[in-house]
């Protein structure tokens, strides 16, 4: 008997959890994401450049016609331009070095948050799934305490008890009852603890 469990997901479930609703797991996603479009445009940079032009000429006599012809005529050509640079290759390959050693190290801090928030949600639940069980134990310390009270209390009806075992007996149920609020009160600390490691907006 006691409280039924507010969290009845596996310890793995929970720390996935956290890695998909912590604000802060969310904003490592988008720093790693972001180093790696700065990455590949670095890559992109290294590459030769290809530039098309076209043109279109209306003209009497029109020039790419030969022999002359004194009329209109109409003529178009297209191009292609590639250039490539030494100088600007070199500095794209630093460019994309840097990119690269960034995006790493923003995965590598990603992961480093990733083994902290494991370790508090671990943490967190260990302590809730104790102070669940600290919450059924005192329960179940009341219910003795109470039924050994009603025993007193019926053998003093019946002269088996006297006056000093009925208040003794007494006092247990309230110390029991004391230390089951108390048991109660750390209980709902600690699943507030938990939700807060799991990312939840207890505000919202």
């Amino acid at each position: 008997e006691g409280p039924e469990p507010a969290f009845r997901e596996s310890t793995r479930d929970l720390v996935e959890a956290a890695w998909k609703l912590r604000d802060e797991m969310q904003a490592a996603n988008a720093v790693v994401r972001a180093r790696g479009h700065a990455a590949r445009s670095a890559r992109g940079a290294m590459a030769p450049g290809v530039g098309v032009e076209a043109a279109v000429d209306y003209g009497r006599p029109n020039a790419l016609f030969t022999p002359p012809v004194d009329e209109f005529r109409t003529s178009w050509n297209v191009s292609a331009v590639v250039s490539w640079s030494p100088d600007g290759t070199w500095s794209a390959s630093r460019a994309k070095e840097r990119a690269l050693a960034q995006e790493a190290e923003a995965k590598a801090q990603r992961d480093q948050l990733k083994d902290f928030i494991r370790i508090e949600v671990v943490r967190a639940e260990a302590a809730y799934r104790a102070s669940l069980e600290s919450v059924r134990a005192a329960k179940r310390q009341v219910d003795a305490a109470e039924e050994a009270y009603a025993a007193k209390r019926r053998g003093f009806e019946v002269g088996i008890s006297n006056v000093v075992e009925v208040i003794d007996s007494e006092t247990d149920v309230n110390r029991a009852r004391l230390a089951l609020i108390d048991a109660a009160a750390r209980l709902r600390v600690r699943e507030s603890a938990l939700r807060t490691a799991i990312g939840e907006h207890l505000w919202e």
